[in-house]
């Protein structure tokens, strides 16, 4: 398993985070859709860490404080770095932003305070294993407004609601956002989750 360390930098004034991957590990950035899982609980892992780290630390009162950079991601190393930046990702797929904005780590790396930290540190690992297959979804991925797109289907369809995700099979109903009046709507039941992209979650 992956050792995650943390080195304070004396110019930056910040603990910056590094990680030292197995060979395994490295493996499964290049093919990061059979390891999913496995790359959501390298992330758990290292902000079980992070956790672990401002507790000892009560000098740790701010996000700035602490450097967590994508190179020490597990996510961020297998689909930062590539052509597709993030969309592969399952925090993007989650939330319908790159960089992980508007997740609790924008909470964590902008609290001010110490309880704000550690809350959004906290919320930020209950996210993350929110993602693994197994769980329920995260308060965050519950907006009745989800909208989603085709990946790969041409021409272009458009824009759907999400109006019913069936969580355990992994599928979702979707319903044509813009219909003309009075027009029977045009709804796509049983997708699958790797056939759509979400665009929207708000």
């Amino acid at each position: 398993m992956a050792m995650f360390r943390f080195e304070y930098d004396d110019v930056e004034g910040q603990w910056g985070s590094r990680a030292k991957w197995t060979q395994e590990e490295r493996g499964w950035f290049k093919n990061p859709s059979e390891h999913q899982s496995d790359l959501i609980q390298l992330s758990v892992q290292k902000w079980e860490r992070v956790r672990e780290l401002v507790l000892a630390h009560p000098e740790i009162t701010k996000g700035t404080q602490l450097g967590l950079g994508s190179t020490s991601c597990s996510l961020c190393m297998a689909h930062y770095f590539g052509a597709n930046q993030c969309e592969e990702c399952p925090v993007y797929q989650a939330s319908g932003y790159k960089v992980c904005y508007d997740t609790p780590y924008t909470k964590a790396i902008n609290a001010e305070d110490r309880d704000t930290l550690l809350m959004g540190i906290g919320e930020e690992i209950e996210f993350l294993k929110s993602l693994l297959p197994s769980k329920k979804p995260h308060p965050l991925l519950r907006e009745p407004t989800w909208k989603a797109r085709f990946k790969d289907r041409e021409p272009d369809p458009g824009t759907f609601l999400i109006t019913s995700i069936d969580w355990e099979r992994e599928m979702v109903t979707l319903r044509k956002c813009s219909e003309k009046e009075g027009a029977v709507p045009t709804v796509y039941p049983c997708v699958s989750f790797s056939e759509i992209k979400i665009v929207v979650v708000r």
